[in-house]
């Protein structure tokens, strides 16, 4: 989830830890959860589907704490394949901070970070107008095309929560938006944020995102699918619902979706619970395709402990090597939820 916490972006090295997160599935339950003494929202559910059974979850690695001075939050890393007479590296990208609308930094070996421009310095006219750069959050690029195509959310000018696309020539930008009109947007749903785009084996592309969810339409909050154009600036019929909140620790949330394969198989991760706290947590989920269906495993597959507060925003990336890798922030101790901040985690995963 998308919100700005505090000021700054300048990445430190730390220690490293071990992560063991959880690997036990379940078929998804069907609930009907009231909201005060309002109707419902309808609850997703899943069928239980044998290519989702005896399959144990991806597991990570060990960990690499990455801290910011500052809010990094929603992190997403991009391998950058070197040009002429450059260096390989990695650009990583963050909700907006009240200082950039979209925060980057950059790094040769994923250890040490130096901070980059604001990737996004302009919004579109449809857009609520931004003077204070917080109406960005939650981007996630990858490379079409020979350019770099983000993906973002933002609100209208109505306040409706959407999510749009911009491009740029090189990886940290500027991104320019020219769409008249957002990419994605339900807001019979809520509105649409947190997209994260999927690159099939046919090199086909699919966008993965988060709907708000709608009291008035009974329906909570849900985690979606759907192609996208060869030049990741459209969308092309085939929307489709993965997972919604069936679960007691998501706390009728789930956001910040993230779909890859390994080893032949599709897992979807996501955040569940509230970002704003120490409940905040990541899922994961098997999936037949990245158009479903999709089975959760019961419990988190990362959970604050002693030492990282509210996992979450997670955000798989392959590195130069192809090798799979994630991302993720936690709050910076010992606080949780604004004021404080956010830092980010690397770790390979497995």
């Amino acid at each position: 989830m998308g919100e700005m916490a505090a000021t700054g972006s300048r990445i430190r090295h730390a220690a490293p830890a071990r992560v063991r997160p959880t690997t036990e599935f379940a078929a998804v339950l069907v609930l009907l959860i009231a909201v005060g003494s309002a109707a419902a929202i309808v609850r997703h559910s899943a069928k239980p589907d044998r290519l989702l059974r005896n399959t144990s979850a991806p597991t990570l690695g060990r960990l690499l704490d990455v801290r910011s001075d500052g809010d990094f939050g929603d992190p997403f890393i991009l391998a950058a394949p070197a040009g002429a007479g450059a260096r390989p590296r990695y650009v990583v990208f963050a909700t907006a901070n009240w200082e950039q609308r979209v925060p980057t930094a950059v790094s040769d070996d994923l250890k040490t970070w130096v901070d980059g421009p604001d990737a996004l310095p302009s919004l579109p006219a449809w857009a609520l107008p931004d003077p204070g750069l917080r109406n960005a959050w939650g981007p996630a690029v990858v490379v079409l095309n020979d350019r770099y195509v983000m993906y973002y959310t933002t609100k209208t000018r109505a306040g409706v929560e959407c999510i749009s696309v911009a491009t740029s020539g090189t990886a940290l930008g500027p991104y320019v938006d020219r769409s008249d009109r957002p990419l994605v947007c339900q807001p019979e749903l809520g509105g649409s944020i947190d997209p994260s785009p999927v690159r099939l084996p046919d090199g086909s592309m699919r966008l993965v995102w988060k709907s708000q969810g709608s009291v008035i339409a009974r329906h909570s909050t849900g985690i979606w699918s759907q192609p996208l154009g060869s030049d990741g600036l459209r969308v092309l019929p085939g929307r489709v619902e993965l997972i919604g909140p069936t679960l007691s620790w998501e706390h009728d949330v789930v956001e910040g979706p993230s779909m890859t394969q390994l080893d032949g198989r599709w897992w979807l991760f996501f955040s569940a619970n509230s970002y704003r706290g120490g409940r905040y947590a990541t899922g994961v989920a098997a999936c037949a395709s990245p158009a479903g269906p999709c089975a959760a495993a019961p419990k988190p597959f990362l959970a604050s402990s002693p030492v990282l507060r509210g996992p979450g925003g997670l955000e798989v990336f392959r590195d130069l090597a192809g090798q799979p890798w994630v991302v993720f922030h936690t709050w910076r101790l010992p606080g949780e939820g604004n004021p404080y901040e956010r830092e980010i985690h690397v770790a390979p995963l497995r």
